[in-house]
Parts: structure tokens; sequence; C-alpha cells
């Protein structure tokens, strides 16, 4: 698992008008809480989580973040766990940070990666993605870059569900029948791009949620 630094300062002003100083400086507001500890209010320089996001892991990304108060430092662990952005710009306006702590499983949302061609395609099949994203859980030392599916022997009108996935060491929150991708018969396209079209929808409205309501549980 990737761990970056990342230096903040401690945020005692709050309120709009704090907020549009530090936007002034090309800074934005976060907080870091969990733990069972109280919120911190930080200041962070939001190119440099920018950059943090473009790497392997990306917003799943551990950071080992340094918050500066005047002479004083202190360290903490974090994850991503939040992410607020501009309507119309969309770029980043406030960040939720979430303490890790290496003996106790965390939960969040991993994207997937898609391996090989099926083969269902070659012969003229039409290959849909139900997910793009799974709901994990895990230690913190085991969290994917991305949750690999191989589509190597994915033949038409077969599916990939959850069940099929072998992720020893993490758990899978999603439901196990749930599908991930399929190939269907180009006869059945008009009716199963409908489908799709409601699938990709819910799937969407599911990452969203599962974004907001991501939590810290004691390893069992």
């Amino acid at each position: 698992m990737e761990t970056v630094n990342l230096e903040v300062q401690l945020r005692k002003d709050t309120g709009k008008t704090a907020v549009k100083q530090l936007n002034k400086q090309g800074l934005i507001p976060a907080v870091v809480y969990g733990s069972e500890k109280a919120p911190i209010s930080i200041t962070v320089n939001p190119k440099e989580l920018e950059a943090i996001y473009k790497r392997t892991f990306g917003k799943n990304t551990l950071i080992e973040m340094t918050i500066v108060d005047g002479t004083k430092k202190a360290t903490e662990k974090v994850i991503t766990y939040y992410i607020n952005k501009h309507v119309i710009k969309r770029n980043l306006t406030h960040i939720d940070f979430l303490r890790v702590d290496s003996k106790k499983t965390i939960q969040l949302n991993s994207s997937i990666k898609l391996l090989g061609t099926p083969p269902g395609v070659k012969l003229g099949g039409i290959f849909v993605q139900k997910l793009k994203s799974i709901k994990i859980e895990c230690l913190p030392e085991n969290i994917p870059a991305a949750i690999e599916v191989d589509l190597s022997n994915l033949g038409i009108d077969q599916t990939i569900q959850i069940k099929d996935l072998n992720c020893p060491e993490i758990k899978i929150l999603n439901p196990e029948k749930e599908t991930i991708a399929r190939v269907t018969s180009p006869k059945g396209s008009t009716e199963s791009n409908t489908e799709d079209t409601e699938g990709d929808a819910a799937n969407t409205e599911a990452t969203a949620e599962g974004n907001a309501t991501a939590k810290e549980e004691s390893n069992k």
C-alpha cells in the first residue's frame, strides 16, 4: 500500500470570510476526524492534493499528514473520506479526511480495473459494464489500487458477479449476486441498453452515497 507525505496548516479561523481569505491564497479548508478523537480543522493546498489523487491509488492513497501549528507539529495517518467540488468549475473546495488505524478495518469504495478482452465480444456480443466501483472493507495496508476483473473467459450471455471475485484480504460489501459485467447477444442489445442505463444511474447513486457513509470499524 502506497503512503505519501502531506504538510498542512492548523486552521483556527472559520466561517465564510475566513474561507474567502484562504481561497485568495490558493488554499482550501479541510477537516480531520475519526478514531474517537476531536475533529481538527486544517488548511490544505489543493494542488498538492490533486497530485496525490493522480497517483496509483488515487483518492484511496494513505496520507502521512503533518499538521503544523506555529512551531508545533503533529502527525496523523489519514485517508480521503469525502470531497466537495465547485458545482461549475469542479475544483476542490473542501475535503474531509478520516483517521486510520493500522489495526482497524475501514470501509471505502475501490474502482474496478478490467483486464483482457471478452471472447464473446470477438464473436459479436455486446459488452456491458454494470459496476465501476465496489464497496470494500479491509485493513489500511491492504487497500488495493483497484479491484481487478478478468474478462478473458466471458462469453456471450455470460456474466461476472461479485461472488466470482477472489480477494482474500478484502471483504466485499456488495451483494454476491450483483453483476459487474456481462456480454449480451446482439439480438438483445436494445433491451440490455435500457437496463444498463438504469443500472448505471443506480450505481452512480450508490457510489455517491457510499463515499458519504464510509465508516471505520474494528477488525474482527
